[in-house]
Order: C-alpha cells, then structure tokens, then sequence
C-alpha cells in the first residue's frame, strides 16, 4: 500500500546522495540500468539506503518479438522479487504490451495494492493513445489496485478509468528533462 513521497531515476540515484524518502523507478533507457540486471548484488546496499524501488522497466515494445518481452517482463519481475526478499520495499512496475501479453504480463503483479505504470511518452501519439487506454483499462479491472502510481502524463483522459474504478492516482512528472538538463550543464 506505498506511496513513494518523491521518485528519482536510477542511474541518477546511484551517483547522487540518498534521499530516505525517493524511491528508485527504472523508467530510463535500459542501458541505463542493464547493469543491476548482471550485478544485482552490487547494488543491493545502495538501492537499499532509499525508501524503497519500483520493480525495473525493461523495455516490451508493441513490435519486439514476443520472447524478447516475455523475457523483458521476467527480468522486470524477477529484479522486483529479489529485491523484496532482500528486505526492500518494492512496488510492481506493469508493462502490459497488448491484450495478449496479460496472462504473462500479469503473473506475479500483485491485486489489491499498489502497482506502479510509467507513461511518459506514450500517449503523446493518438495512434498508441488507444493501446494504453486498453492496458490501463485491463490493468485496473484485473488488478484492482489500491494505489496507482504513474510516472508520466495524465494528458488525455488516459487515467479516467482508474479514477472512475475508484483507484487512486499518484502522478510524478516525469524528471528525464531536467536530468538531461543537468547532463547537458556537466558536459
């Protein structure tokens, strides 16, 4: 039933001072974050010093093959789940990619409680608008999540549903501009 006070990316996490009430979302470039993937053991004691992780993100593209996002979601579930049972706090980030990923998709996300979406990015194209309004649609019917916290926009009416379902919406802007700001400003 957590609701992070603020979010922080990892790859920014792992080279700032810890903040006890950020939580770490892996809503980045996977090359960002690939290594926790080789490594988890490396990271454990620093993940562990913020309040707590959103499971990663590894990409699952609508057109990537569909073992590349089977594999994507385990990798995303798995890291969650190691994490868990190392005594971090964890919310499950939902990737859905499509009506026919659910029953994969879906396995292992906790119902009744809190589940973690990012959005940045995606409903900005009409086309792909339709696709998550279905996904957040599924995701809320089937999860019934206490606490839906979303890394992105609420442009578009695509969080309606949730709100109508009773579900309650946590939106964090998405901070990779002024991270790419401060990269900019470094260089």
């Amino acid at each position: 039933q957590q609701v992070p006070g603020s979010l922080i990316a990892f790859s920014e996490a792992m080279a700032s001072t810890p903040d006890g009430r950020a939580w770490v979302h892996f809503y980045e470039d996977d090359y960002r974050f690939r290594r926790l993937w080789n490594k988890p053991q490396a990271y454990l004691h620093r993940l562990s010093t913020f309040a707590g992780v959103i499971s990663p993100d590894f990409s699952v593209y609508r057109n990537l093959p569909v073992a590349q996002k089977i594999g994507h979601t385990y990798r995303n579930q798995l890291l969650g789940a190691w994490l868990q049972a190392q005594g971090v706090k964890v919310i499950a980030n939902v990737r859905v990619s499509g009506r026919s990923s659910v029953p994969y998709a879906l396995a292992g996300v906790p119902c009744q409680s809190s589940i973690a979406l990012g959005l940045h990015g995606c409903t900005k194209d009409k086309a792909n608008r339709v696709f998550v309004l279905e996904e957040i649609r599924l995701i809320c019917d089937l999860q019934e999540p206490t606490n839906l916290i979303v890394y992105g926009s609420d442009a578009f009416g695509v969080l309606d549903h949730a709100r109508e379902a009773g579900h309650l919406v946590h939106v964090y802007q998405p901070d990779s501009f002024r991270r790419a700001s401060s990269r900019k400003d470094a260089a």
